[in-house]
């Protein structure tokens, strides 16, 4: 059986959504209107999910780091070089654990990935925690974590 490698976004986002204790540890998004879906998304940096109202626990984004100039806050540029950037961030304190689920999942399936804590910020009555992972594009897939 050939290895699969994380060779895109796309690819992360469904070996991602393939399982469901990691779809488990992510909260909710909200839109305008009401609809609700999973806080799971591949995205442009710097652009904003249309009509979102609410986002509730954990939220997962994944898109390219190919430009390190948007990465200015890792202090070693060259560990983003041919690697996907995935965030995943707590909106309530009381969903941390389940971002260390997500993380240590997201750890165990894609080789040679690391975890950075990023950002830890209190605002009001809601504090967001984020974990950035670094996923090398040459790093082999574990089918079974």
């Amino acid at each position: 059986m050939a290895q699969t490698f994380a060779t895109s976004p796309l690819v992360i986002y469904n070996t991602l959504s393939a399982n469901a204790s990691f779809l488990n540890s992510l909260g909710t998004y909200t839109f305008l209107g009401g609809l609700t879906s999973k806080s799971f998304a591949v995205v442009t940096p710097g652009k904003p999910i249309h009509g979102l109202d609410k986002i509730t626990g954990v939220e997962c984004i994944i898109h390219d780091i190919g430009d390190v100039r948007r990465a200015n806050y890792v202090t070693d540029n060259s560990s983003l070089l041919r690697t996907w950037k995935v965030f995943l961030i707590a909106w309530d304190p009381a969903t941390g654990e389940s971002i260390n689920t997500a993380s240590d999942f997201i750890l165990s399936t894609f080789g040679g990935s690391k975890a950075i804590e990023t950002v830890a910020v209190s605002d009001g009555l809601e504090a967001r925690v984020q974990t950035l992972i670094l996923i090398p594009q040459e790093g082999a897939i574990n089918p079974n974590p």
